[in-house]
């Protein structure tokens, strides 16, 4: 069903008809959706350096990992999600139909929700995680939210 959103989102969505006519050139959605997805990528891929072992897919932390706050780590406090949102955005520019414009907020209503179990898990595992929250104010995107 995802890829399906996706595909219809992205080149399917093209071919069928569905893309949205801004009033600009297409290169101009194509240069600046590419140029984010692409800082997506990059922003990713310092934040798995910037975790290190402490990298874990499931929500709860390792028993032995550390609480990461340099880096990435340091200006937000989910860096990864922050990435996926950047590549959602570059996606929908890139793209430019109603189905790319209605992934994004579910996107990021699922990284609020699953950010939010994550942070109660971090809080019981780390003491210091408050004191973290109250110096990293931003969960997802630096400065904003």
């Amino acid at each position: 069903m995802v890829l399906g959103a996706v595909a219809l989102g992205g080149p399917a969505g093209a071919l069928a008809g569905l893309r949205l006519e801004p009033g600009w050139p297409w290169l101009v959605d194509a240069i600046v959706g590419g140029g984010i997805i692409a800082y997506g990528f990059v922003v990713a891929w310092q934040s798995r350096a910037d975790l290190g072992d402490s990298l874990r897919v499931a929500p709860t932390p390792l028993d032995d990992a550390r609480l990461v706050e340099s880096g990435w780590y340091g200006r937000v406090r989910h860096p990864l999600y922050f990435a996926v949102l950047l590549v959602v955005v570059g996606w929908t520019l890139l793209w430019l139909n109603y189905l790319s414009l209605t992934l994004l907020p579910v996107v990021a209503v699922f990284f609020r929700v699953k950010a939010g179990h994550e942070e109660r898990l971090l809080a019981e595992a780390y003491a210091g995680y408050a004191g973290y929250m109250e110096r990293v104010r931003s969960r997802f995107v630096p400065r904003v939210w």
